[in-house]
């Protein structure tokens, strides 16, 4: 089994610490990094994983990855359709062994409080398997294959990120629209009390102006009457 010592070691790190981290690199330049170091064959092997065409894959560790995914994604939706392992109607996928401690996992993933958490602890789950594969070859061609698995994870979880920003942004949109209808809704309901006010104070001018002729004109009717008095 070949070994590739000076290529892992100045490969960096992928944290899986919380969604929404930059990854290290890319996906093109963990290839470009490995050009000159593998067969081509497990090149494509390394594609293919980073592509999740896990069926294109022919090396070992990549099978193995394979028949893990096929398990926990049989596990997914029977846990989605409410059925237990025993009775399972659905369309599932075949694949080599069986592990009973994926199928608790699973399990308990799907108590997580909302649909992102679920996938991360998903993912959590697949990050445990892909550990466990490097150490198998810690500086040879599995180690290689679990970082290629480690990396098409993280570069999901900074997509999640990217699409969770743009909800939050359109969400601030709407309630931002909301709040600008609410406003003008205000201000128009401002304007018209004004124009009410106003109508009213016009209409008190009015009665105030009509009340001050009435009283001249009983003033001038009285005196009138004294002047016609005096007269007689």
């Amino acid at each position: 089994m070949a070994a590739y010592y000076y290529l892992v070691s100045s490969l960096p790190t992928i944290s899986l610490r919380e969604p929404g981290g930059v990854p290290p690199l890319g996906q093109d330049e963990f290839i470009g990094a490995c050009l000159a170091h593998v067969p081509e064959e497990l090149l494509l092997d390394l594609q293919a994983v980073l592509e999740g065409a896990l069926e294109e894959a022919s090396h070992p560790a990549a099978r193995a990855y394979a028949n893990f995914e096929v398990q926990l994604s049989n596990a997914v939706q029977r846990r989605r359709a409410g059925l237990r392992p025993v009775d399972s109607p659905l369309a599932l996928q075949e694949h080599e062994g069986w592990s009973v401690a994926l199928e608790h996992a699973v399990e308990q993933a799907f108590t997580a409080p909302d649909p992102l958490a679920r996938e991360v602890a998903l993912d959590r789950i697949r990050e445990q398997f892909l550990d466990e594969l490097a150490t198998t070859s810690p500086f040879g061609e599995a180690f290689l294959i679990a970082y290629a698995g480690r990396l098409r994870l993280a570069l999901r979880w900074a997509q999640w990120n990217a699409n969770e920003g743009r909800r939050r942004l359109e969400t601030l949109g709407r309630l931002g629209l909301d709040a600008l209808g609410r406003q003008a809704g205000q201000d128009a309901h401002m304007r018209q009390a004004g124009q009410d006010a106003h109508m009213r104070q016009a209409g008190q001018d009015a009665h105030m102006r009509q009340a001050g002729q009435d009283a001249f004109g009983r003033q001038a009717g009285q005196d009138a009457a004294r002047q016609e008095s005096l007269l007689h």
